[in-house]
């Protein structure tokens, strides 16, 4: 995974047991989860450019997680048909290799999808400035997660929240 950050892993050791050093050094975090994420870690996580390809649109889809998913909805697959019809790429990333993921949201020119950690991705692509679509998956119509509007922020991202009315029919998520 580094090498995909342009990193050459020939000078780097992995700590794998107990060690003790002379000397310690740790820089600040660049990236605080719902608090601060810095510009220049942005830029550093970001090795995948946005080349967009006209007219592409990904719906990341929540639909194939399965019965113990946490913040699915029963009516995805319908929805999804929908979007379908409209040109949308339905997207399971967890079928795809992380490499695979991040080279298809760098072709889009909008990513739309329901609340969920797979619309983080995001940050591995570099100057996107396509459109983020994201449907909470709470009855608040709020996202959970501070993290999308810091990474938006911090990214000058295009970013539409989409609330509606959510009814939670079963478990906390």
């Amino acid at each position: 995974a580094l090498r995909m950050y342009g990193l050459d892993t020939a000078g780097i050791v992995f700590v794998t047991r107990c060690t003790a050093f002379e000397r310690l050094l740790i820089p600040q975090p660049g990236y605080v989860i719902s608090t601060f994420f810095h510009p220049d870690h942005a830029d550093a996580l970001a090795f995948e450019p946005w080349t967009p390809v006209p007219g592409r649109k990904l719906w990341i889809s929540r639909s194939r997680l399965g019965d113990g998913a946490l913040g699915t909805f029963t009516n995805e697959t319908a929805l999804e048909a929908l979007l379908d019809e409209r040109g949308w790429a339905i997207v399971h990333p967890q079928t795809l290799t992380f490499a695979e993921q991040i080279r298809l949201f760098a072709s889009a020119e909008v990513i739309g999808g329901i609340e969920g950690s797979a619309l983080h991705s995001i940050v591995h692509v570099g100057n996107f400035r396509g459109a983020l679509r994201i449907v909470p998956r709470t009855p608040a119509q709020r996202l959970n997660s501070r993290n999308y509007e810091l990474i938006a922020r911090t990214k000058a991202l295009r970013q539409q929240v989409f609330g509606g009315r959510i009814e939670q029919i079963s478990g906390q998520g």
